[in-house]
């Protein structure tokens, strides 16, 4: 069974087909350039290239993100930590807020960052299936609001009959 990449690699992979994409639509600009000696023609030809690597790019995400929101609770019992976190962002998105995942390992006590309404939020998401989820992670929470100065803060578990406390 392949492997599940991670956020980090589905990233890098995204910069590096943009990238190519953007060689590419160049390199059709130029061939524009040279056939009609038009720059207008050139630009027209760069801008949709870019777009339509745009659409090509962004694309799998949307995809992504539309399966995690369809997941039961089975597959996201069973899910990873990094897993986990995409998938409270493709929820949060999926209702209307503004979810940005935070730097893996330099997180500060939040996972994720949300914004509705002038509203902003941070999140401390916890995956534990075999240990309950304590005070620690509302301590973590709670410095990270004051850290990206948020108006609210929360944590959200899998893990049932844990402490759960909302600041």
């Amino acid at each position: 069974m392949a492997r599940a990449k991670t956020r980090k690699q589905r990233e890098k992979n995204a910069a590096e087909l943009r990238q190519g994409f953007l060689l590419l639509a160049v390199l059709a600009a130029i061939w524009a350039l040279a056939a009609s000696k038009s720059v207008s023609l050139a630009v027209l030809v760069f801008v949709l290239a870019a777009v339509a690597i745009e659409i090509l790019v962004m694309v799998p995400s949307m995809l992504r993100r539309r399966r995690l929101r369809s997941l039961g609770y089975a597959e996201v019992y069973s899910m990873n930590g990094e897993q986990f976190e995409e998938y409270l962002q493709a929820l949060f998105q999926g209702r209307g807020y503004q979810a940005s995942l935070t730097a893996n390992g330099a997180d500060f006590g939040a996972d994720l960052i949300l914004g509705l309404d002038r509203t902003r939020t941070v999140v401390q998401a916890k995956h534990w299936v075999n240990r309950d989820v304590g005070i620690g992670a509302v301590q973590e929470v709670y410095a990270a609001k004051a850290y990206y100065k948020a108006d609210q803060a929360m944590v959200v578990m899998t893990r049932p009959h844990s402490l759960v406390h909302f600041l």
